[in-house]
């Protein structure tokens, strides 16, 4: 018996509330944010009630037609409990029709949750004012959370399930009759008790094993996209009428075949009458199965055939169509060692006997597979081939896709997403078809943007081409410089790039800067891997490492080499573990690059590889592309192929350094590289790039970069440690670790033995301080370490006055501008500013006597006293502005009108002019309310340390602890800021004027001075040790609390020591002169150190800890991450997010100003 049941579903936020309407006593209620399921769940509920119910009391399931629902606007004064409560809103109530008689019908009134209280409603025009006289009544015992629960706010809707029941019926309340004794001959050959024989049968087994996508098809969940009409009309006639045959959708990987189905099942839905029924129980189910399901958990013989007798007995039972998602893989698919027996045998003759009906979809490669392995169960198929759409086609569904993505996300696109879209993503996706690789990256990139709007409460996002390329270049690794067409990129650069990763091989770097410009210039064979290289030579010279670094600079990751050594495929079944077999489809090399198409494929030793490998490369070479035994196709022609090999490269006992001829070595190898490959293959390759046995030159820099590796380590890091090395450690190295027959191998293998023997040996069995910093030098003919730890300051503050104002809303900063007026009004009448004036006043006639030396006070006297007038002006300012804001707000409000439309008539509405808006009315901003707040603080500390000698010149020295920079380079070249780098630029643009600075790139090199309009020009580049010389009002005093140690630590990178120091200026002394006597004392310590003489004081030595930083930027720039900070000095920490270091820090500034009890030896 079929049942429609009203449904009221309101809407709070993404979770539904739905509620049965007029079933009395039997009404449910329903939660949930999935439509389905609730539809599900509570169709399950109702089904147990009516089949739990009289005969006679169905009635009350009939569904009222003309059922509706209104939105009332209601006023109620509710009178209870000695008070009168007005309550005003917007109620949803139902209008339900009962008829009189045959020709008159009334309609009860009543709300969805309080359904036990109804009126009659005489008049419909007269609802509002009937509702409110009932309900004023009714609701008199609500309390106001209660009434509150009851508005709408417009969310809500009526809606109707449909479903299929077996109520009892009125003989089943008839009294059992007495058993006859012919009854036991009564046969039921479906079921033991003869009154259920003629019962419907449900479904047994596919519940647990498939998903029924019909309701989700009924309630739009299923993407059906812009309809492809000959492929419609297609499925239509195959699988819409009343006889089904069974389908199988065939096209390559994109081109639509899901959507093409799910458009079917909703017009299977049309065709079977749901939108005029709304029964589910009525209609086609279609199941989506997978064989791997199906056969899970089926361990015994037997007992996968078994279960699929019961899908034969579902599926009979009711119409219904078996969506088949893995239909190329059950022709393997439950074969064993014990019988050959697979789901292909098992569903042959069902098919071909029509009981039951299939659809799937399938590449034309896992097709053929599919018909070689089991071409009985193939030819039971009716094929549709689904072709790639023409651009124009394309377009159009991206318009269509475009347009409810904007719909759904917080976007908007442009007109040139859409064209790169379509350029881009059809030459970087080749493996997948139009329109589906389009819409993917179209989907993907409303996504990522979208979402991003929403989290920073954002207007719509404007997607162009530049935010197709970042996403491209996310999604595939290669770099937006090789994306873009307008940007250029210099061989040279791209050069340099490459050698400080790999040295003394100026060959194999001009083939890596060769496929780079290649790529950018869209010259590369599209049917081919971008390259195809054989790297020979002897061992660690670099082969590996070159092809480790193009995978991080093409791919923007090293883990997107993919290394194969290949003496593990020297037998002969070595092709079937790369492309998979009949027991294992997947194949090693198929399955990672199906899965990274965008990656370096490297084969280490490829003449150890059987030669059917060999054979099964001329494939990949010619073709760019390899398919697996599945039928699934892996696509190379994104990536880079690199064989290595070490024919011919045997070093004969080399001797020193100069003992190996590099043209012999390079001679042997050419030689057997031709002679061990077929000239099929040889010839195949792009490039044979040989590499030669390392120099005494190149060990020093392969030493140094070994040894960063080494000092990098977790081991270190995670205990706070730093650790660098003195130039003395350098040259034994190169001396003693270097050997031309293992290349830079020997070098990590001497360093991992001695150097981190040592490092072992110090964490393991001293007692370390919560930070240190570890210099490694030789002494004595030894490795040593020299440890200086870092201890964090004590707190040099008892409070920190503005500490609690900075939790304060704007308004109440607003309203202590004041008070500041005062206080400043204050320092103006008091006796040190009359002590300012009375001494500018000598300093100037002394100055005008011709005394040079009276300049400096002069100014900055000046500064004192003008500092103090600009800053009560700009209070009286904006107080003047906060009283104004009220009555330009009243006048704009009484002259400022124009009529809107609203509602049923026409009302006037205040509109705020901007022709009226006065200047003075900008309101401040709540950064610039604390700074003045703090101004206030400095004011007053400055008056008191005006006079002081050495308070208004000083120098900033920033050095970085250690000769490795934390940022490093990225892989164009371009520097990573780190700690230094903010600092600098924060100090910087700090109050007072930068005079002058100086800077040394690396660890003792000559220091060079820098025009200081210069520096963010200079800080792009490595920094090692920076001074600057700054002017300004106490500019000693402002940079106090800047004294001491500070580290930054971050995921990304190691962690970063940065030591900063501030002394006043001596006259006649430049930056230039503060490096150099820098360097010269860390020569003289070192010596000392090595001599084990007395040691004279250390130019590193560490400060006490005053911050910790924990931070990693934002990778495009832009957006804020989390940032944790610690002050020791100030006793404070925050946790918030910012977008660069320099919006962190003048909150710390600002509390600095306002500390009570601060210690005054700080400046060293």
């Amino acid at each position: 018996m079929q049942f429609s049941i009203p449904i009221y579903q309101r809407k709070d936020g993404p979770t539904l509330h739905w509620v049965t309407l007029g079933l009395g006593e039997h009404t449910r209620h329903a939660r949930g944010r999935n439509t389905m399921k609730i539809q599900q769940g509570l169709v399950r509920d109702l089904v147990k009630v009516i089949e739990g119910v009289k005969a006679r009391e169905l009635e009350q399931f009939e569904l009222h037609r003309g059922l509706s629902l209104e939105r009332v606007h209601m006023e109620l004064s509710l009178k209870g409990g000695g008070r009168r409560r007005k309550i005003a809103g917007t109620f949803p109530l139902v209008l339900e029709p009962r008829w009189i008689n045959g020709e008159e019908r009334r309609f009860v009134v009543y709300h969805p949750h309080r359904q036990g209280s109804w009126f009659p409603l005489e008049r419909r025009e007269e609802l509002s004012s009937q509702a409110a006289t009932f309900f004023q009544r009714d609701w008199v015992e609500l309390d106001d959370e209660e009434i509150a629960e009851l508005k709408t706010e417009g969310r809500d809707r009526l809606r109707i399930i449909a479903f299929s029941a077996r109520p009892a019926s009125i003989l089943d309340e008839l009294p059992d009759r007495k058993q006859s004794v012919w009854d036991d001959l009564e046969v039921d050959l479906f079921s033991r008790k003869g009154k259920k024989k003629n019962k419907k049968r449900g479904y047994k087994v596919l519940p647990k094993i498939a998903v029924n996508l019909s309701p989700q098809a009924a309630d739009g969940a299923l993407s059906v996209g812009l309809a492809r009409e000959p492929y419609r009309k297609q499925l239509q006639l195959l699988l819409g009428g009343g006889k089904l045959a069974s389908t199988l959708v065939v096209g390559p990987p994109g081109v639509g075949k899901t959507t093409l189905l799910n458009r079917w099942l909703v017009d299977r839905l049309e065709a079977d009458g749901y939108p005029a029924h709304r029964n589910l129980d009525r209609v086609h189910d279609v199941w989506s199965l997978s064989g791997r399901r199906l056969i899970a958990g089926m361990s015994y013989f037997g007992d996968w055939e078994e279960r699929c007798i019961g899908i034969l007995q579902d599926v009979m039972t009711r119409r219904c169509v078996l969506w088949v998602e893995d239909l190329v893989t059950w022709s393997r698919l439950g074969r064993t060692r014990d019988s050959d027996r697979c789901l292909a045998d098992f569903f042959r003759g069902p098919l071909a006997r029509g009981e039951v009906v299939m659809v799937g979809e399938c590449t034309p490669e896992a097709l053929q597979r599919l018909e070689d392995e089991a071409p009985g169960f193939a030819e039971q198929f009716t094929r549709l081939n689904v072709h790639e759409t023409e651009p124009g086609e394309t377009l159009s569904m991206m318009l269509h896709a475009g347009r409810e993505l904007e719909q759904r996300y917080r976007v908007a696109f442009g007109p040139y997403a859409y064209r790169t879209v379509l350029e881009l993503g059809g030459s970087l996706f080749p493996g997948q078809a139009f329109p589906g690789k389009a819409l993917d990256l179209q989907r993907q990139i409303a996504r990522d943007y979208g979402t991003r709007a929403e989290e920073e409460e954002e207007q719509r996002a404007t997607i162009g081409a530049a935010e197709v390329v970042a996403l491209l270049s996310k999604r595939t690794g290669l770099p937006s410089v090789l994306l873009e067409p307008s940007r250029s990129l210099q061989a040279e650069e791209v050069r340099e790039t490459f050698e400080r990763r790999v040295m003394g091989q100026g060959q194999a770097v001009e083939v890596a800067v060769e496929l780079v410009t290649r790529i950018k210039a869209g010259l590369v064979d599209p049917g081919r891997p971008y390259g195809v290289y054989l790297f020979t030579g002897p061992t660690g010279t670099g082969k590996t490492e070159l092809s480790r670094s193009i995978a991080a600079y093409l791919y923007g990751d090293p883990s997107r080499l993919l290394r194969f050594d290949m003496s593990e495929f020297s037998h002969a079944g070595a092709p079937g573990r790369l492309i998979g077999d009949r027991h294992h489809p997947e194949g090693l090399l198929t399955s990672q690059v199906a899965e990274r198409p965008f990656c370096v494929v490297l084969l280490d030793e490829i003449e150890k590889a059987h030669p059917s490998v060999l054979n099964l490369l001329l494939q990949l070479f010619d073709e760019g592309r390899l398919t697996d035994a599945s039928g699934r196709r892996a696509d190379f022609t994104h990536a880079v192929v690199i064989m290595t090999s070490n024919l011919g490269a045997r070093i004969q006992t080399p001797v020193g350094f100069g003992e190996v001829r590099v043209e012999e070595v390079m001679h042997d190898v050419a030689k057997a590289v031709q002679a061990f490959f077929p000239p099929e293959l040889f010839n195949r390759m792009d490039r044979i790039v040989p590499f030669g046995p390392l120099t005494a030159k190149v060990a020093v820099r392969i030493v140094r970069k070994e040894l960063s590796l080494l000092l990098a380590r977790r081991g270190l890091t995670d205990r706070n440690i730093t650790a660098y090395a003195t130039e003395s450690v350098i040259e034994r190295l190169v001396a003693e670790a270097f050997d031309p027959r293992d290349g830079a191998r020997s070098v990590k293998r001497y360093i991992e033995d001695h150097l981190g023997t040592l490092l072992t040996q110090h964490i393991t069995s001293h007692r370390r301080a919560a930070m240190e910093s570890l210099r490694l030098y030789v002494g004595g003919g030894e490795f040593q370490v020299h440890v200086d730890a870092l201890k964090e300051v004590d707190p040099q503050v008892e409070a920190l006055e503005l500490e609690s104002v900075m939790q304060l809303p704007t308004h109440d900063l607003e309203a202590m501008i004041p008070e500041a007026l005062e206080q400043i009004e204050v320092l103006q009448g008091s006796a040190e500013v009359t002590q300012v004036s009375e001494r500018l006043r000598h300093h100037l006639r002394q100055h005008n006597l011709g005394h040079d030396a009276h300049a400096n006070p002069v100014w900055i006297l000046d500064v004192m006293r003008q500092r103090l007038s600009a800053f009560a002006q700009r209070l009286k300012e904006a107080i003047e502005a906060r009283e104004a804001e009220p009555g330009l707000l009243e006048e704009l409000r009484l002259f400022a009108r124009e009529p809107k439309l609203r509602g049923p008539g026409q009302r006037r509405r205040a509109v705020l002019d901007a022709r009226l808006m006065r200047g003075g009315m900008e309101r401040m901003v709540r950064p610039e309310l604390l700074e003045i707040l703090a101004d206030v603080y400095f004011l007053k500390r400055a008056l008191v340390k005006v006079h002081e000698e050495g308070q208004h010149e000083v120098f900033v020295e920033l050095l970085r602890v250690g000769q490795a920079r934390a940022g490093g380079v990225d892989w164009f070249g371009t520097p990573r800021r780190g700690l230094l780098e903010w600092l600098a630029e924060a100090y910087a643009e700090r109050d007072g004027g930068l005079e002058s600075l100086a800077l040394s790139a690396r660890y003792g090199e000559p220091p060079q001075g820098v025009h200081p309009s210069d520096l963010q020009e200079a800080l792009s580049a490595p920094v090692h040790h920076l001074v600057m010389r700054k002017v300004g009002l106490c500019a000693l005093e402002r940079f106090r609390g800047e004294v001491g140690c500070h580290v930054r630590r971050a995921m990304s990178v190691r962690p970063e020591l940065i030591r900063v120091r501030v002394w006043p200026a001596p006259p006649g002394v430049s930056p230039l002169d503060v490096i150099r006597e820098h360097q010269e004392g860390v020569v003289a310590f070192q010596e000392a150190l090595e001599a084990r003489a007395p040691l004279p004081p250390n130019p590193e030595r560490l400060l006490p800890l005053v911050r910790q930083v924990v931070w990693d930027p934002p990778a495009d720039g832009g957006r804020a991450t989390p940032v944790d900070l610690e002050d020791y000095a100030l006793g404070y920490s925050e946790t918030t997010q910012v977008s660069r270091l320099g919006d962190l820090l003048p909150t710390l500034w600002q509390l600095q100003m306002s500390a009570v009890g601060r210690s005054e030896e700080g400046a060293t």
